[in-house]
């Protein structure tokens, strides 16, 4: 497999909303041998297939003390070596995108750094358990030029408690103001386990507002636009040649290899998830113990659903022509109505056999492909 993705499961601090499976407060000796592991696991998965794609996320990866992550660039890098013209992203948080880090990522080859900024407004900030403010995602920008790192992604969450338009739009305009030539905006989802979720469950937040989260994705579209970046998929925008070629591998469908806690993989008909405890993972890879927690066997159905849905997400649409190819499988024909209907509400298009969601239909995504979930339990 040519595409690697590496889970580091350690943060500063837990943030209010995430769900992750991350950690806080674990010392140096900890991440030290979480380092160590991660080096046996890529030995004994070595491949002679140069690597084209490497996303090291977590978690907060830049957290590592700066020795630390220089051994883990370099396990990766060794595991194979990279193709040409490769895409290596690592994640980094505005509070830990220190001087010491960005020289290392920049010496072993990082290409891209994506950045979780989430909010401009440092009270927004704060309810959120985030430890950084606006001036240092400013600096944090700089220090990303300046070691000539020419690719990078902004993250910000909308749809926030008590969040309006005229907030978000302001938080859009900020991050615009620095020129980023990628940007993951994710509305809010609450997950079970957070903060917030349990602040909702006690009525401390009240339910989303499921139609003032749909204005702010048109008011992202609309303000992106204006910047010459565009969506590509319902939660990256990008300027055309921007985009995440990584992110691609998993709307595809295509293998990749995963290492880490909780980490998820795939090859061929197999999808895996590794052991989620972080000292349970650590001591597997150590012994040489098998890291997987368990293996899932992909049918037609699921590759089918699979293919549709991650390729709805996209601006390019699914091919249902290569859904037929690859799975045996062609629902369309049973919900000519569905199709129809959906097209002449102005939520699908169809250019021959491929099919994709318009800018309205997008966010209905979940409601449009029920019916061939439907349709294939029927079978």
């Amino acid at each position: 497999m040519t595409s690697l993705y590496v889970h580091v499961p350690y943060c500063e601090q837990k943030c209010f909303y995430c769900a992750f499976n991350s950690k806080a407060g674990s010392g140096y000796d900890d991440r030290a041998r979480f380092v160590d592991a991660v080096t046996a696991e890529l030995h004994r998965r070595r491949d002679r297939r140069p690597l084209d794609t490497i996303y090291i996320g977590g978690g907060t990866p830049s957290v590592l003390e700066p020795n630390l992550l220089d051994r883990l660039l370099h396990a990766i890098a060794d595991r194979a070596g990279l193709a040409d013209g490769y895409e290596w992203t690592v994640e980094v948080n505005p509070g830990t995108a220190v001087e010491a880090v960005m020289p290392v990522l920049a010496a072993r080859g990082v290409n891209r750094v994506s950045m979780g900024v989430q909010s401009m407004d440092p009270r927004r900030l704060k309810e959120m358990g985030r430890l950084h403010g606006p001036s240092d995602v400013v600096e944090a920008v700089r220090l990303v030029r300046s070691h000539d790192i020419r690719r990078f992604n902004l993250d910000l969450i909308y749809g926030q408690p008590d969040q309006s338009l005229a907030d978000w739009n302001e938080d859009l305009q900020t991050v615009l103001a620095l020129n980023p030539e990628h940007l993951s905006l994710y509305c809010l989802q609450y997950e079970e386990g957070t903060v917030w979720t349990e602040r909702r469950r006690k009525g401390v937040y009240d339910s989303q507002d499921e139609d003032l989260a749909a204005d702010m994705f048109h008011r992202a579209v609309a303000a992106t636009a204006v910047k010459g970046l565009r969506w590509y998929e319902v939660s990256n925008f990008s300027v055309p040649g921007h985009e995440s070629r990584h992110n691609g591998v998993y709307w595809r469908n295509e293998d990749y290899e995963a290492v880490g806690p909780g980490a998820y993989g795939r090859e061929g008909s197999v999808r895996w998830k590794e052991i989620e405890d972080i000292k349970a993972w650590t001591s597997a890879a150590l012994d040489g113990s098998t890291v997987r927690m368990e293996e899932e066997v992909l049918g037609p159905v699921e590759d089918y659903l699979d293919l549709l849905t991650s390729g709805l997400r996209t601006r390019e649409g699914v091919d249902l022509e290569i859904v037929h190819r690859k799975t045996g499988l062609d629902v369309s024909d049973s919900l000519q109505s569905h199709l129809k209907s959906s097209m002449e509400s102005g939520l699908l298009e169809r250019d021959g056999s491929i099919l994709r969601l318009t800018d309205s239909g997008i966010l209905l995504l979940d409601e449009i492909v029920l019916p061939f979930y439907e349709a294939l339990d029927r079978r």
